[in-house]
């Protein structure tokens, strides 16, 4: 008996047919690749001070400037602002948003529920190689403090912490406390001033590499919680209670409302 095809479709054409047909309901999107690079050179801005709380960000403006279209500046600025760096305004497209108080404790407060978990976890994927990395910052750490290079202390401080969450081997965990880091990056050198002797910092991290290559999981996570919790205790210290401050996330980055530009005064030396 002579084979009859089937005239029902198969399910290679069915799920061919349905891509096709549902092809025109997506929008064109802009190169991901673009739309990052903006996002992370205007992070990169805010995060180092060159973008100060207030400051507008004008589309065509960021445009001309990277010498780009506006609609990759156009979602970059939307990425920023569902990170919390940047704020749209009726009328006035966006600007860079200042960290107030409660905020700055708030970040302190995951810092310390997260940071111990990835400090204990790296214990036991390190080799070698990624202490010898991390002894390495500690001691450009050392060498910057000692001859009070602020900034490169800031730096150091930065790179060290998200090493250990990179070593961690927890993924998930890791990105989370990544864009902690960015936004603690905004007012480190604010923390810095809390310290006597900057020397005390590098002492510190003296100590969390210690705990980090003895072995232990329970140690270098004990470790890495004591070191926040005091940070933060100093933060509580320089900032006051944040039930008492004024400043509002609405406040956009408006005059005199967020604290963490005096990171970047301090950075700057100034």
């Amino acid at each position: 008996m002579p084979t009859i095809a089937s005239s029902r479709p198969s399910t290679v054409d069915n799920q061919i047919g349905w891509q096709m047909d549902g092809m025109s309901s997506f929008k064109v999107l802009a190169p991901p690749s673009l739309t990052e690079s903006v996002a992370a050179e205007l992070r990169h801005g805010i995060s180092i001070g060159h973008l100060k709380p207030g400051d507008r960000l004008v589309e065509a403006d960021l445009a001309a400037r990277m010498g780009i279209s506006r609609a990759p500046v156009r979602e970059a600025l939307r990425q920023l602002a569902f990170e919390g760096l940047v704020a749209g305004r009726t009328r006035r497209g966006y600007v860079v948003r200042g960290l107030t108080t409660a905020e700055m404790i708030e970040i302190y407060d995951l810092r310390v529920m997260l940071e111990p978990v990835l400090a204990s976890a790296a214990v036991a994927r390190l080799q070698p190689d990624g202490l010898a990395e991390l002894r390495s910052i500690v001691e450009r750490m050392r060498e910057a403090a000692r001859h009070d290079r602020w900034a490169e202390v800031v730096d150091a401080d930065r790179q060290f912490h998200a090493l250990v969450g990179r070593f961690s081997g927890r993924t998930m965990t890791a990105q989370i406390f990544d864009h902690l880091n960015e936004q603690v990056r905004r007012f480190t050198a604010l923390m810095i001033t809390s310290y006597t002797n900057i020397e005390l910092m590098v002492d510190e991290h003296d100590s969390l590499l210690a705990a980090l290559a003895s072995g232990s999981p329970d140690r270098a996570g004990n470790e890495m919680r004591l070191h926040l919790e005091d940070a933060r205790r100093r933060l509580h210290d320089i900032l006051g209670d944040p039930t008492d401050a004024t400043e509002t996330a609405d406040a956009a980055g408006a005059p005199g409302q967020p604290v963490a530009g005096a990171a970047r005064e301090t950075a700057d030396g100034n």
